[in-house]
């Protein structure tokens, strides 16, 4: 997909899903290897996705499945942050 970008590694520090987002139209967090998943996991997807819709553009997950599923079920984000198994 042109102008998108997928990477596990966003969340890791907090300028870089800012810096992703401001650079691609699409931006894909993979969490496919998230073992745990608690509160600070929860407000940094949000912000992304903040920040995304804030500027015209799309922040979603790829590869939810398993801890991840279940919190943002939750935390009642599977219908706010588009997610693809």
């Amino acid at each position: 997909m042109a102008g998108s970008r997928t990477d596990p590694s966003l969340l890791s520090g907090s300028q870089r899903a800012p810096a992703a987002i401001d650079e691609h139209p699409d931006t894909w967090l993979d969490v496919r290897h998230v073992g745990f998943f608690g509160a600070a996991g929860i407000h940094a997807l949000v912000r992304a996705h903040r920040h995304a819709t804030g500027l015209g553009r799309r922040f979603g997950l790829r590869g939810v499945h398993g801890i991840t599923e279940q919190v943002l079920a939750i935390a009642d984000l599977e219908h706010v942050i588009p997610a693809i198994r």
